[in-house]
């Protein structure tokens, strides 16, 4: 018989140390796609999940890897995972005709359901005879370090770019002259995938302005600040950006600041200093219905 996720929470690791690649962990359910709920299921797109009969969902107690969201897609690797060992197995079916052996588990995809952190895959061929047997066995994971650091990148990218916008939309204290753009203007919501990252802002930016905004990013890199994650309490995180942000159970609301030059509320990973992003470069501006998209790329330096 499948077992479902179970509701209990998923620890994310990455969000208090983004640097770890592999982790030790075991596994709390295993089951197969075809067999949660829909809830579940609707989570991954058909075309992504490939052939659906032999995908399946784990989820563990932590993880190092990132469901997709906030912007960001979600990571990819793989699992080492090992049976149980008897003790561990007494409270499972006792029909299992053949003892699970170890097994390698390719992670494709990961998405978050509240409160768990689901990760999809396929196991290695040949699969095991008995893969919901490893239930309750150890699992070594194993995120995909390349895919991973170009993500931290961009996000960061992001942040630095959408910060060195703003601060071509406020009036200089030392200065009669009005800023570049408009006080007004508001980040609203980005895209950190590669080769569609995005800042978008509540407001118009004219497209002469792309050259100005370059600069501005390009100073702030050079900087190389350092990139910090803290913790706030919910309610100064609401007075600070808005009654829309919401904390996690224990920890407050996680707040990436890169020092020295501002922050934001976000569960994503990151770099640890500025000049880890390599260069910023801004692609093009776009308007549409009072919104202006700003989008750029990652490249090395």
């Amino acid at each position: 018989m499948a077992s479902t996720p179970r509701p209990t929470k998923t620890i994310a690791v990455y969000q208090k140390d983004g640097t770890l690649h592999t982790l030790s962990t075991t596994i709390s359910s295993i089951s197969p796609l075809s067999s949660l709920p829909e809830e579940a299921q609707a989570l991954f797109k058909k075309p992504d999940v490939g052939d659906e009969d032999e995908a399946y969902v784990l989820t563990t107690p932590a993880t190092i890897f990132h469901p997709q969201g906030g912007g960001q897609p979600s990571d990819t690797g793989h699992m080492v995972l090992e049976p149980a060992t008897p003790t561990q197995q007494q409270a499972q079916d006792q029909d299992q005709d053949q003892e699970a052996q170890p097994a390698t588990f390719h992670v494709r995809h990961v998405r978050h359901l509240p409160p768990s952190i689901l990760h999809l895959g396929l196991f290695a061929t040949p699969q095991p005879a008995t893969p919901l047997s490893l239930q309750n066995g150890a699992a070594t994971q194993h995120v995909d370090r390349g895919p991973r650091l170009l993500h931290s990148r961009l996000h960061t990218a992001g942040h630095a770019l959408g910060l060195a916008v703003m601060s071509l939309a406020t009036p200089s204290p030392t200065s009669s002259q009005p800023p570049l753009l408009p006080p007004s203007l508001r980040e609203a919501k980005a895209s950190h995938a590669p080769g569609a990252a995005s800042v978008e802002f509540e407001g118009l930016i004219p497209s002469a302005a792309k050259p100005a905004i370059q600069d501005a990013v390009d100073a702030l890199v050079a900087r190389d600040l350092g990139v910090r994650i803290l913790f706030v309490g919910e309610e100064e995180a609401r007075g600070r950006w808005g009654v829309g942000v919401k904390g996690d159970e224990g920890d407050g609301v996680r707040v990436v600041e890169i020092v020295g030059a501002g922050a934001y509320p976000c569960g994503g990973t990151h770099v640890e200093r500025l000049g880890e992003v390599g260069r910023v470069v801004v692609r093009g501006v776009k308007r549409s219905k009072g919104v202006s998209r700003v989008s750029y790329e990652v490249v090395d330096v």
